[in-house]
């Protein structure tokens, strides 16, 4: 962890800091005639701007915890809450962030800045905290109530289908929609200004429409259906990830455990390591937690390219695998573009993964359930904007189907 930034430098222990003396003597707290006393004022440090030395901060922090738990004993029942009037208080924070910043080579500040830091602070959290959660708490109410408004059309709208005896219309549909959107709260963003315009300092957006692309809003999914008791985590990582889907830095995710993580050199630990190197000669239906069985569903994850879907792997014995038209002993199917960010450099086809320049089976899109849209190397950002009217998922896109 420390291998590219400055350690933190441990602190002498407090008889080398106080030169000799005891935390008792230092503390001198058990005395009730010393409880209102501040610290500061008892260990000689009058001046409020003046930047303690670590020996004066490890004195401070002794003798004020000391007086602190000795006040609080006797008056508050053994609890308290921070307050900038309260000297002892503000001497056992600065006293904290002094010895804080020691270990880290942090600049420290006086007991006068760190007062005014911390008085700040406090009312800064608080404020902007119930600004937030009470806006939160209105868009979950209008949650709560567009359900109960949403079941209570939808119970109408099928009772008088049920009474005119038809099915259902794309009239009906087109009513129930115009019922929901005059009868349920609309979503809103809502962003808190620094500074106010128009007398306001809220002002409510409304909230964008959902992204049938986008790996939150839609259903970014791929069906991978292999011979699971063959395949190995390794071949799934370099042939289908890799290769055939064009991720960079794969992670691989069970509902139990985690199957694979990407190492850049130094985020992970030596057994980390060894351990998802075995991982990756392993079969499948032999991985941990049980191994990957048919139906299970994978969360892979590519944090450099901002590309996330679940996998649901499917088992197929070999022996029902046609050679000629799978001879890659896998086949892929649904959507796997809606999990990919829009950065600029998908519009260059950036994010191979590692299979070689003239490969021509990239998944890009697919359409339906039984389709594999693939395409060459020239590829082209998306945009929901075209105006040639051509429905291919890119160029020099060509469709490949199961049936």
């Amino acid at each position: 962890m420390w291998e590219k930034r400055t350690p933190p430098t441990p602190l002498a222990s407090f008889a080398e800091l106080a030169g000799g003396a005891s935390p008792d003597d230092v503390a001198a707290g058990a005395d009730a005639s010393l409880i209102e006393t501040a610290a500061c004022k008892a260990l000689g440090l009058n001046d409020a701007n003046a930047v303690w030395s670590v020996a004066d901060a490890a004195r401070v922090f002794v003798s004020s915890a000391a007086r602190i738990l000795s006040r609080d004993a006797a008056v508050n029942g053994g609890t308290d809450a921070f307050s900038k009037d309260d000297a002892l208080a503000v001497e056992f924070v600065t006293a904290c962030a002094l010895l804080r910043s020691s270990n880290y080579g942090i600049a420290p500040m006086s007991l006068f800045d760190a007062k005014g830091m911390a008085g700040n602070i406090v009312h800064a959290v608080a404020t902007t905290n119930a600004i937030v959660g009470g806006l939160i708490v209105l868009e979950a109410l209008k949650v709560l109530r567009n359900a109960r408004v949403g079941k209570e059309i939808d119970a109408d709208a099928a009772t008088k289908i049920s009474e005119l005896g038809g099915p259902e219309t794309p009239e009906h549909q087109a009513f129930i929609k115009q019922q929901r959107d005059q009868k349920c709260c609309a979503y809103k963003y809502t962003f808190v200004k620094q500074f106010a315009s128009n007398n306001r300092l809220l002002e409510p957006i409304d909230a964008d429409a959902p992204n049938p692309k986008c790996h939150v809003c839609g259903a970014a999914r791929v069906e991978l259906r292999c011979d699971a008791t063959r395949m190995t985590l390794g071949s799934l990582i370099d042939d289908v990830l890799l290769k055939k889907i064009g991720m960079i830095a794969p992670e691989i995710q069970h509902p139990r455990t985690i199957l694979h993580e990407h190492d850049d050199g130094d985020s992970l630990d030596e057994d980390e390591v060894e351990t998802y190197r075995k991982n990756r000669s392993t079969r499948l239906v032999d991985l941990p937690a049980g191994g990957v069985k048919s139906g299970d569903v994978l969360s892979v994850t590519d944090f450099s390219q901002k590309f996330e879907f679940e996998l649901l792997v499917t088992h197929v014995p070999r022996e029902e695998w046609d050679d000629e038209e799978h001879p890659e002993g896998f086949e892929l199917r649904g959507d796997a573009s809606g999990g990919k960010g829009d950065d600029d450099d998908d519009a260059d086809g950036g994010g191979g993964g590692g299979g070689d320049d003239d490969d021509d089976d990239d998944l890009c899109v697919v359409e339906d359930d039984d389709a594999v849209v693939v395409a060459g190397t020239a590829k082209r950002k998306r945009d929901d904007d075209d105006d040639d009217g051509d429905d291919d998922a890119g160029v020099g896109g060509k469709t490949i189907r199961s049936d």
